[in-house]
């Protein structure tokens, strides 16, 4: 998407970190929960969450680097996704393991991505513990990136 004509391309971040500039209070994103809930996600929020993910990535990473996303679909994966653009690392989206098939699966976009961090929320943690010491592809996998924290 051009940027009104001034010949460089406006990147998602950049209109992200916009939006939270002119209108911080308004909605970004609604999202709909299991309870039938709506969520309701303000520009400003996305920019923060995203911006702070962002500078952890930028220390710990280089960039052009791949991150693997592992959030359910929601905020969490939304600040997470625009997070690791910001950083200027290429985001890597995986659904969360929850059976053998799935995990096979992310083995498999581990084994072809190369990520060099993992984004999860803190109640994955465990889980992806525990697969890591089964010799899951994920063992290799650090540092660990807590969306919670």
């Amino acid at each position: 998407m051009s940027s009104h004509g001034q010949g460089r391309e406006t990147l998602l971040p950049e209109i992200v970190l916009k939006r939270a500039v002119e209108t911080p209070y308004r909605m970004a994103y609604g999202i709909l929960g299991a309870d039938l809930e709506c969520r309701l996600i303000k520009h400003a929020e996305l920019a923060g969450r995203a911006q702070m993910l962002a500078k952890v990535l930028r220390e710990r990473l280089d960039p052009g680097e791949r991150v693997l996303v592992i959030c359910p679909p929601g905020a969490d994966f939304i600040a997470s996704f625009f997070g690791v653009l910001s950083a200027g690392c290429v985001a890597v989206p995986a659904h969360p393991p929850i059976n053998g098939r799935l995990l096979s699966k992310l083995d498999a976009l581990v084994a072809d991505s190369t990520p060099g961090a993992v984004i999860c929320v803190n109640v994955q943690l465990p889980a992806l513990r525990r697969l890591k010491g089964r010799g899951s592809r994920l063992a290799a996998l650090t540092p660990e990136v807590d969306m919670d924290e």
